[in-house]
């Protein structure tokens, strides 16, 4: 199945890997708490102390 994306792969490699994949979340029904849930675990398993963990409440709703 083709997926639609506003972004062109050659333009912006990073937007249109982002859709992709924001696109497969949807079709598996992850929902944000999961989401944020997997997150976390990578960034502690990985030990990626560059990157943080912003909450924001707008997020989701």
């Amino acid at each position: 199945m083709e997926i639609s994306n506003d972004y062109k792969k050659e333009e912006d490699f990073a937007l249109w890997e982002l859709h992709i994949i924001r696109h497969k979340m949807a079709e598996q029904k992850i929902d944000l708490k999961t989401m944020r849930k997997s997150t976390q675990e990578i960034i502690a398993k990985y030990k990626l102390k560059n990157l943080r963990f912003v909450n924001n409440q707008n997020q989701g709703k």
